[in-house]
């Protein structure tokens, strides 16, 4: 099993005016009880404010977050080892055609509603084919547009996360719309019996008045014949 040993940091070693109380190698987040993974090229600093910083064990560049020590630590790649950069290389083969197949299915339904609508135009004969061509790698224009950016796994875990937390929220959403319009049908038939209410508190009080006139003309029919 391998373990990690936590160092104390040299008594001159500051950060932002802060002295460093612990240093050792920094866990990765996907680290797991007994299988922890270790990033042996990057340093995990505790500050005596109790907050923590990452540190290039190539250079002093620091970070709060282990993210970009990660991505720092390209530009101390040897150029015999260092790895082409996306944006001026593309992928060819078959990585190519599952990474930009991922990011079009997004655009499917988009793209068909849109050619349903719009009249097809037939391509000059001299125009060169946008297609894809899995044999060499090509893509068309949209689909370089939709190429993932390059993140790293703990990044990629929160975005996710962040998904995960926004379709909560939209269900809780919409279920309280629904107890809304509950409460506004509810309030609805409430007012419509207040109303009815109030009608038969009128029709009565038109009854009981009548029933007076009644009873004044029986006391004065029995008068007279008296």
């Amino acid at each position: 099993m391998t373990s990690t040993t936590t160092a104390p940091a040299a008594a001159s070693e500051t950060i932002d005016g802060l002295a460093v109380v612990a240093d050792e190698a920094a866990l990765s987040p996907l680290s797991k009880p007994g299988k922890p993974i270790i990033f042996h090229r990057i340093r995990e600093l505790l500050l005596e404010d109790g907050t923590v910083r990452y540190r290039c064990i190539e250079c002093a560049e620091t970070s709060r977050q282990l993210g970009k020590i990660r991505y720092h630590l390209r530009t101390h790649l040897r150029p015999d080892t260092a790895r082409p950069s996306r944006k001026t290389k593309p992928r060819t083969g078959r990585a190519a055609t599952d990474q930009v197949g991922a990011t079009r299915t997004r655009h499917t339904s988009a793209t068909a509603a849109a050619s349903a609508v719009t009249a097809p135009q037939a391509a000059p004969a001299s125009a060169p084919s946008a297609a894809h061509t899995p044999e060499t790698g090509g893509s068309t224009t949209a689909s370089r547009a939709t190429v993932l950016p390059d993140l790293t796994l703990a990044e990629l875990a929160n975005r996710l996360y962040e998904l995960a937390e926004l379709d909560k929220v939209r269900t809780e959403n919409d279920e309280l719309r629904r107890e809304c319009a509950e409460l506004r049908a509810g309030h609805d038939e409430l007012l419509a019996a207040t109303r009815g209410l109030a009608d038969l508190r009128r029709r009565a009080e038109t009854a009981e008045q009548r029933l007076a006139t009644i009873q004044q003309l029986l006391r004065e029919a029995d008068g007279t014949g008296a």
